[in-house]
């Protein structure tokens, strides 16, 4: 939507400026919050979901960690929140795990519960899922979904 802008005089002109100035501020604000949201719904597609986990999460821990934070005067943080996550993106060596809060881990084994007082993780291999979804396309589109923000209502007049 293109208006015409009538210009009279320094204060006029300054006048504009600021008006320019403010919307293309709060534009920026939202350019970089769609973008941001962009970029956290990719790191949500790319989050490992473990399909053996049970109970309340149902294993998409990771998936419902990420968030997007504003941090005043910078822009904001992506990513997820899991204590989890640098275990999934870096992996683990194999170790043995204990009992954290009890005497015994309980695991299913065989359609049985069984109770041991220790378990030899086999470890796993990294995943660097935050790097993949910042790789796969994400860029060009954040950048495009900002640019429309960016613009939108600030009309500069065109001069003669």
């Amino acid at each position: 939507m293109s208006e015409d802008v009538v210009i009279t005089g320094v204060r006029g002109l300054v006048t504009h400026l600021r008006k320019l100035q403010a919307t293309i501020e709060r534009n920026r604000d939202r350019a970089t919050r769609s973008a941001a949201r962009l970029v956290a719904r990719a790191i949500r597609h790319e989050a490992p979901v473990d399909r053996e986990a049970s109970g309340r999460r149902g294993g998409k821990s990771l998936r419902r960690s990420v968030m997007v934070q504003p941090v005043p005067g910078v822009g904001y943080v992506v990513g997820p929140r899991s204590p989890l996550t640098h275990l999934v993106v870096k992996g683990t060596r194999p170790h043995q795990e204990f009992p954290k809060s009890r005497s015994a881990i309980a695991f299913p084994e065989g359609g049985a519960t069984m109770f041991t007082a220790s378990v030899q993780h086999p470890g796993a291999k990294a995943n660097p899922f935050i790097q993949r979804a910042l790789t796969l396309a994400n860029r060009e589109e954040a950048v495009k979904a900002a640019g429309i923000v960016l613009h939108d209502g600030a009309e500069v007049p065109d001069t003669p």
